[in-house]
């Protein structure tokens, strides 16, 4: 098999940091949505004319939009990936 090549390095990368950004935003967002009460605190007023309400689709389906905001994380962080994945 042999050594596997930079792109497959580099597209490992991109795929591990997109399921670690992910996995850690929907976590943390599911956290603080009960610990905060999101949907009372923006359903009022002054919150109301620029955060989207709760039911809103957009919010629903904010998760999978992390799909794509992953690999621009990732694509950032390659100059560091071996800061990141270097054993000592």
């Amino acid at each position: 098999m042999g050594k596997p090549t930079n792109r497959k390095r580099i597209l490992g990368f991109v795929g591990r940091v997109t399921i670690v950004h992910v996995v850690s935003y929907f976590i943390a967002g599911a956290i603080f949505y009960n610990v905060f009460n999101y949907a009372a605190k923006y359903s009022k007023p002054e919150m109301a004319s620029f955060m989207r309400p709760m039911s809103s689709p957009f919010v629903t389906f904010g998760p999978l939009f992390q799909f794509i905001r992953g690999p621009i994380i990732a694509l950032a962080l390659i100059p560091f990936r071996r800061v990141f994945i270097e054993r000592k």
